[in-house]
């Protein structure tokens, strides 16, 4: 049975961390991207083009 060293956990902790990060990203880009197609949608309505 082979047993994890204190670098295995770490690098593991630090890949984990990344991982979450380029979630939020992600996310936070998706927020965006809705709220402008929303305002787009919005103006559209309002100056009558659709």
């Amino acid at each position: 049975m082979r047993t994890r060293n204190h670098t295995d956990r770490k690098s593991e902790i630090e890949f984990l961390r990344t991982a979450r990060q380029v979630n939020n990203k992600v996310i936070y880009i998706a927020i965006t991207i809705i709220i402008l197609v929303a305002v787009v949608a919005m103006t559209g309505v309002y100056y009558e083009y659709w």
